[in-house]
């Protein structure tokens, strides 16, 4: 038996867990199990150990295979708006960090180590 049809029927008592066929585990397994045997162009899990708690990060990229029913409803104009704020985002966080490091390589540097490495 799979790991999610192991984890729903110990959710359940016994005697109703029993009563489930093949078919109607399938059943609910294809309903509410599918969506996490999704492989994604991008699937980065992290969980962050900080001072006041433990957080995890999941960020997922990949083609969106839902049906038109599955998807939350918010205006097209909301959506793009959102999906433009989203790739400025990232954007910027990118842009950030090539910053962030290249200040610290430079600060790491004198100002003639660059050239005495490349030989001149």
């Amino acid at each position: 038996m799979d790991p999610f049809t192991t984890r729903f029927l110990d959710r359940l008592p016994p005697a109703l867990a029993r009563s489930f066929s093949a078919d109607q585990l399938d059943a609910i397994h294809h309903a509410f199990g599918a969506r996490y045997r999704v492989d994604h162009a991008v699937d980065v899990r992290r969980t962050m150990k900080l001072p006041w708690g433990r957080f995890y990060v999941v960020i997922l990229v990949g083609r969106d295979r839902r049906q038109e029913s599955e998807r939350r409803p918010l205006c097209r104009a909301g959506q793009a708006a959102l999906d433009v704020l989203a790739v400025i985002a990232v954007a910027a966080s990118v842009v950030l960090g090539l910053l962030i490091v290249g200040q610290a390589l430079t600060s790491f540097f004198a100002p003639g180590d660059f050239v005495a490495l490349a030989g001149g």
